[in-house]
């Protein structure tokens, strides 16, 4: 495949840099709760990459793409602390995305308990403690790396498509029935594609985001593997070497892939991953959009109030439900009882990066589903727009208006998941 590598745009400084976040050993793995014991391999090693963007005296900004299930907001704050102190960035020019992969590690203080729903032995809690103090030391590796590699370089974006994403709710009559695929349901196939080449046309870094789960891979697999969006990454950089491959998720929070749930062998998560990768060919064969000015990022922050908070009464009526929801008020109750409040809200962040008038990146927290995406697209100007989800922090799935009118898992079920009263 031919590469159109110089889009005769002006220079700008940016670094690129990828290190390995991969577990030493076994670990749980989040994403299924049915899985009951420790990951047994590694199917596919995970990646940490980052791009950084301006010199020292226009006030660099550095995105950041880990290969996990989510990335919660302290873990973020503690980073973009360190990098304040060692190299004087803002916080708000920090940004870290997730893939979401469901073949991925637990990380400290998010999805452990109540995403089990039962209290991991000390042992098990003690690899996942330990990891996640590598994990702050690897990414803080990657953006520091990604600052020392700063270079010249064109960058460029562009716009592809590619189709295995489906909807995955079940609706009857105007309420969820199940997650089953829905192919009448609301789905974005855009794939918009960042390009950083050297000042000669070689590739030196690809950004894509799709908005999908990466859950090709079922429960019944218990190795580490970046799914769908680590295939793509990996297949690029094969295809270019030298460059390195970032992938962010769009807000797929109820799409899943087609042809979902190998509980072994990995055709589909190759065909859906090499699926990108020959969309990214195509988009480097041809015209791209050349950024040239910097980005400029903003970071705000608002409150999502809880539709309902539980009193002790209807908490104790929860112990008689389901496990999880069982487990969860429980874990409720026992606040209750040290004096603790239930939270009547949580603060949510958002972030922008505008480059110049050329192109708008959304970044958006959470499970977000694809309305918000369809919603953006309608008020502004689609063409120029990039909506990244699971960013920043992984408060639970964010549903829209349409969802709560329908129920279902991502409206409630799931809440229990993300430690949420409601």
């Amino acid at each position: 495949m031919a590469f159109a590598g110089n889009d005769s745009g002006k220079l700008m400084s940016v670094g690129v840099a990828q290190v390995d976040i991969t577990p030493d050993g076994p670990i749980r793995l989040c994403g299924y709760a049915t899985r009951k014991v420790e990951s047994i391999g590694v199917a596919g090693r995970l990646k940490a990459s980052a791009l950084a963007f301006g010199d020292d005296k226009d006030g660099p900004s550095i995105l950041i793409t880990t290969e996990l299930i989510g990335i919660p907001a302290y873990l973020v704050d503690k980073l973009a602390k360190t990098l304040h102190k060692k190299a004087g960035i803002e916080r708000s020019r920090i940004t870290v995305c997730a893939t979401h992969t469901h073949t991925g590690p637990s990380v400290a203080g998010f999805l452990n308990e109540t995403h089990f729903s039962e209290f991991l032995p000390d042992d098990q809690m003690a690899r996942i403690t330990a990891y996640t103090e590598q994990l702050l030391l690897r990414l803080e590796q990657v953006a520091l790396e990604a600052l020392a590699a700063r270079e010249p370089a064109y960058v460029s974006w562009s716009q592809g498509k590619v189709d295995f994403a489906v909807n995955r709710r079940r609706i009857v009559d105007g309420k969820w029935m199940g997650m089953r695929p829905n192919p009448k349901g609301p789905v974005d196939h855009s794939l918009p594609v960042i390009v950083v080449t050297k000042p000669d046309g070689a590739l030196r870094a690809v950004m894509v985001n799709y908005a999908c789960h990466c859950t090709t891979y079922g429960g019944k697999f218990n190795k580490i593997h970046g799914d769908w969006a680590g295939v793509a990454a990996r297949t690029i950089e094969k295809r270019h070497p030298g460059s390195i491959a970032l992938v962010s998720i769009g807000s797929g929070g109820d799409a899943n892939p087609k042809n979902r749930g190998a509980s072994s062998g990995s055709a589909m998560v190759d065909k859906h991953g090499t699926a990108v990768a020959d969309e990214v060919d195509q988009l480097l064969a041809g015209k791209r959009t050349a950024l040239n000015v910097l980005p400029q990022t903003r970071l705000n922050s608002i409150k999502l109030a809880f539709e309902h908070v539980p009193d002790r009464k209807e908490l104790t009526e929860r112990l008689k439900d389901n496990k999880r929801r069982a487990f969860h008020a429980q874990l409720m109750l026992d606040r209750l009882d040290r004096g603790e409040k239930i939270p009547q809200s949580f603060d949510y962040p958002i972030q922008t990066w505008a480059f110049g008038e050329d192109l708008a990146m959304v970044f958006l927290a959470g499970e977000v589903v694809i309305d918000y995406t369809l919603r953006l697209k309608r008020e502004l100007d689609q063409s120029k727009l990039w909506v990244s989800a699971y960013t920043n922090d992984a408060p639970g799935y964010i549903a829209s208006k349409r969802l709560i009118r329908e129920g279902g898992y991502e409206v409630d079920d799931s809440m229990d998941n993300y430690d949420k009263p409601s």
